[in-house]
């Protein structure tokens, strides 16, 4: 199985800051949930995860059903995730457990 990870860059030095290890496919889009607590990430490995930059762990994964290409956040807390996949299809209403309980 191949190993994805996801970098956080510092932008003053361009240092890495966190490497997130787990997505098996190549990662499309990650955006920030209550930044800068929590990152949630869309791959070609069909799922989405919830980063937690604290503990530098997945949190969450939710099947997401087909490619991932894109992924917008929609209120502050990241209660709400919407994702857009290459077949053309979205996934909307994916509620972060966390920040909506």
């Amino acid at each position: 199985m191949q190993i994805v990870f996801i970098s956080a860059i510092k932008h003053d030095d361009m240092a890495i800051l966190h490497t997130l290890t787990g997505h098996s496919g190549k990662v499309m889009a990650a955006k920030y949930l209550q930044e800068p607590i929590k990152v949630v990430s869309g791959s070609h490995d069909r799922t989405l995860k919830v980063w937690d930059l604290r503990s530098i762990a997945c949190i969450e994964t939710k099947f997401a059903g087909s490619s991932c290409n894109d992924l917008v956040t929609t209120d502050s807390l990241g209660s709400t995730i919407i994702s857009g996949h290459y077949d053309k299809n979205y996934a909307s209403g994916y509620k972060n457990r966390e920040a909506s309980g």
